[in-house]
Parts: C-alpha cells; structure tokens; sequence
C-alpha cells in the first residue's frame, strides 16, 4: 500500500502571506556562508593538495571532474537562508 501524497495549501489569488516573525538571523546567515565558502574553499584546497589521488579517482581536472563542479556550484547547493 503506497502513501498519499502531502497535500500542498497554496493561497487564494491576491491573498498576501504573512512572515513567521523569525525573519533571517546572523546565525542562519553564518551556517550559510560556512557550508558555502567550506565547501568551496575546502574542495580546491583539497584537490590543491591531493592532486593526484583526485585525478586517479576522478580523471584530469576540468570542467566535467566532479570535484570542480562542487567547488564552483557549492555557494549555489548550500542552504539558503529563509528570510
């Protein structure tokens, strides 16, 4: 037996939505920049300092090697900040 899929609410036309008062903290705002310059900045270094293993796992550093895609597309997967 398959569940059901969650029913998604969406608001009526020209209904405006309200915040939830959290609004966006320095804290939410720092784990972003930490998974988005950590990932970034810790994948090159990596690969600066292990060039080789990459390459044997990996193949030649270019634009298809996965490791260059998570370095340059890291700030674009971290979680955004909800405002």
């Amino acid at each position: 037996m398959s569940a059901a899929p969650p029913v998604v609410s969406r608001p009526s036309p020209g209904v405006e939505l309200q915040p939830s008062g959290r609004g966006l903290t320095f804290r939410s705002l720092g784990a972003f920049f930490a998974l988005a310059f950590g990932l970034g900045w810790g994948t090159m270094a990596a690969m600066a300092v292990f060039l080789d293993q990459i390459e044997a796992v990996f193949g030649e550093i270019g634009y298809t090697n996965p490791a260059f895609i998570l370095a340059m597309w890291s700030p674009a997967g971290a979680p955004q900040p909800m405002s």
